[in-house]
């Protein structure tokens, strides 16, 4: 049987606002499908609206625990991701058009792993900047 498991797992740890985890999830969703990609988004308490859920349903949420740290939250998404790329994301990124087209066109070279520009947001705490700088 062929398989048809999404190609692209996108993991969102959201642990920002919801209207910030709201654009992230609307510029995904506009891609997903010509990628056949899948979105999971890992969230500590409080949980996603409603309304959020119901506007991405075909967005899989997994919940965190509160004191879960970001990189557990990356392993929870990655462990429950079907696709033969996962890709890390969280909830104050917004991806371009073609984002996912672009990923999957990387991955097709012999490269281990690929990445682009990450750019950071509006920060304002040392911390911020700090784990920025750590991380990227």
């Amino acid at each position: 049987m062929p398989d048809t498991g999404p190609t692209l797992s996108i993991v969102v740890v959201s642990f920002s606002q919801q209207p910030t985890l709201e654009r992230c999830l609307a510029a995904l969703v506009l891609q997903v499908e010509s990628a056949r990609a899948e979105i999971l988004v890992v969230r500590r308490p409080p949980d996603a609206s409603p309304v959020l859920r119901q506007r991405f349903p075909d967005v899989r949420w997994i919940a965190a625990a509160q004191a879960d740290a970001v990189p557990h939250m990356r392993s929870l998404g990655i462990s429950s991701s079907r696709g033969a790329v996962v890709a890390l994301l969280e909830d104050d990124c917004e991806v371009a058009d073609g984002w996912c087209a672009a990923l999957l066109s990387a991955h097709r070279q012999p490269w281990a792993a690929v990445g682009g520009a990450i750019e950071p947001g509006h920060y304002r705490k040392a911390l911020d900047w700090g784990v920025y700088f750590c991380e990227y």
